[in-house]
């Protein structure tokens, strides 16, 4: 008996000293009250999920909510959310296969001036993100529609996680070169940050 006590008292010692590994957030979270519609929320993954650290999200966003030729995306985010993003390293992956976008910088001069609509053909990105800090959003251009309603991922690298941890409700909309020009809600990714 006192062998076995000693045991499982080593064991115990040697569990507690051992540094816990923290899970990032993924999926859709768990909100109790409120938050999106049902059929609205959407799929991420944090891959450290933490206060005040350097981060990288992946926003997706399934297919059959992908209608058209898309020509902007748009995400959304809460006034709260002291975040920092770095539009250098954002990357889109479309479809199963995850064919990889790699997208530039876009400015917002470049944007109140209109260069991104260019014809196509004179754009050489396959996609421009633009972060505007002020409005609280991040824009992704596609000089060339994406089309065929294929999954798709977003890759912000290189985030800056705010101080503070929280809830944060990043809104996705999507603007089509047919249909409404008013963008349109596809849905709401919850982050969570510890």
């Amino acid at each position: 008996m006192r062998r076995l006590l000693s045991i499982l008292l080593v064991t115990g010692c040697a569990m507690t000293g051992l540094p816990g590994a923290s899970l990032a957030q993924s999926n859709r979270g768990f909100t109790i009250f409120g938050g999106p519609e049902r059929g609205y929320e959407l799929d991420y993954h944090l891959e450290r999920g933490r206060a005040d650290v350097s981060d990288r999200y992946r926003l997706r966003i399934p297919g059959r909510k992908l209608a058209g030729a898309i020509s902007k995306l748009t995400i959304d985010y809460p006034d709260y959310y002291r975040g920092r993003f770095d539009p250098r390293q954002v990357q889109v992956l479309v479809g199963q296969e995850k064919v990889a976008l790699t997208c530039t910088e876009n400015t917002v001069e470049e944007s109140q001036t209109g260069a991104i609509g260019q014809p196509q053909g004179q754009n050489t990105s396959p996609c421009k993100v633009l972060w505007d800090a002020q409005k609280r959003a991040i824009e992704v251009y596609f000089p060339q529609p994406l089309t065929g309603s294929k999954d798709l991922e977003l890759v912000l690298s290189n985030v800056r996680n705010p101080w503070r941890g929280g809830m944060f409700y990043f809104n996705c909309r999507i603007s089509s070169v047919t249909g409404s020009p008013v963008p349109q809600y596809v849905g709401t990714w919850v982050l969570t940050i510890d």
